[in-house]
């Protein structure tokens, strides 16, 4: 029950093995990600203020492996259905906005999640679009997601301190820098990742440490969006996550509410 929460871990459950002692720095949830929310120019200060939250919930991913966009639209109206009479109204469809291609970055032995750091690359799924590359740290306590350095060496990086509620309200607050970057750029090393996020090169892993795609996973990702609802006085936008490997059934299904 989580965007990226779900998402993310759902990829780190292929291919990061849980090793060593219990961390309680380890990254145990998934990533939401409130898109295009909040977003602040990077800098050498770290972030003290939310910008966001979101709430997660996972839905059943077969429910959409036939016609999806149907399926959403079907699901908001049940959803109508059920909020009537709570005072909770809601406005706008969901309609496919992006289609993406997401993967993870991390070593053999996932020495990024083990220090709490989930480094992703998402691009869109037309070759001339954006590609944008997101280090994330993620922690149950506020203070040390809020306390992270994550400037960037590159132009252009965006930092954003968000909270993830999942069912039954529990928290998870990350706080990451994002930046578009070029079709070109390698990220082979925890060399190469340093010069783009110093804080990468302070961990006291070795920089020659080679990284790899994390399970091999490189997943598709269409996102519906579109439905607004209103709770009372706060605008809180909706969103539907499918990821989909290699056929037409999608392995995740994810809706966010996000203000």
């Amino acid at each position: 029950m989580r965007n990226w929460v779900v998402l993310t871990m759902f990829v780190l459950g292929l291919g990061c093995a849980a090793g060593g002692e219990e961390n309680s720095r380890e990254f145990t949830s998934a990533e939401g990600d409130a898109e295009g929310k909040a977003d602040k120019p990077s800098g050498t200060e770290t972030n003290s203020a939310l910008d966001s939250r979101e709430y997660k919930v996972l839905l059943d991913p077969t429910l959409f492996d036939s016609s999806p966009a149907d399926f959403a639209e079907y699901w908001l109206e049940e959803l109508h259905a059920e909020l009537s009479g709570t005072g909770l109204e809601a406005v706008g469809d969901l309609a496919l906005e992006k289609e993406r291609v997401v993967l993870f970055y991390d070593s053999k032995h996932c020495d990024l999640r083990n220090a709490s750091f989930v480094l992703r690359d998402r691009a869109d799924a037309d070759p001339d679009g954006k590609r944008k590359l997101t280090l994330k740290f993620r922690s149950t306590d506020p203070f040390l997601a809020a306390s992270q350095d994550l400037g960037s060496n590159l132009e252009g990086a965006k930092t954003k301190l968000e909270e993830d509620v999942v069912p039954p309200q529990l928290s998870k607050f990350s706080n990451s820098a994002s930046l578009k970057v070029g079709a070109k750029l390698d990220v082979d090393d925890l060399d190469d990742a340093s010069d783009i996020f110093p804080t990468v090169g302070e961990l006291g892993i070795d920089d020659d440490t080679e990284l790899r795609i994390v399970g091999d996973v490189v997943a598709s990702e269409s996102v519906y969006e579109g439905a607004v609802f209103d709770l009372g006085g706060v605008e809180a936008g909706m969103g539907l996550t499918l990821w989909y490997l290699d056929d037409a059934t999608p392995v995740v299904a994810e809706v966010s509410f996000a203000y």
